[in-house]
């Protein structure tokens, strides 16, 4: 999940970079749409990311010594996890209320 965010993000920025330089309103369109594509499969992968730390067991690549078994996300990942997926939500619902044209 997290190298299609990084792949989602240079896509983002290849696009942008595409947009403003075409001179013809069609591509800038179309990059526009590519963007706004890329930032909600970003934002979705980050919310499954948080959903995915907040209802289950996610391993690190470390032993706990004591134990014997491979060290979990304890309880500071996840209030991180709700943070950050309260603060997407956030932010969708701002720019949806804001920015977004009312239908009807």
């Amino acid at each position: 999940m997290g190298t299609s965010c990084v792949a989602a993000l240079i896509i983002l920025e290849i696009a942008s970079q595409i947009g403003l330089l075409a001179g013809k309103e069609l591509i800038g369109k179309a990059m526009t749409v590519l963007c706004g594509v890329t930032l909600l499969a970003v934002t979705i992968c980050i919310l499954v990311l948080c959903v995915l730390t907040l209802t289950g067991p996610i391993y690190k690549p470390q032993l706990d010594f004591s134990t014997g078994d491979l060290e979990t996300y304890g309880p500071i990942d996840k209030f991180a996890a709700l943070v950050i997926a309260s603060l997407i939500i956030g932010v969708a619902g701002y720019v949806g209320y804001h920015y977004v044209a009312p239908v009807g």
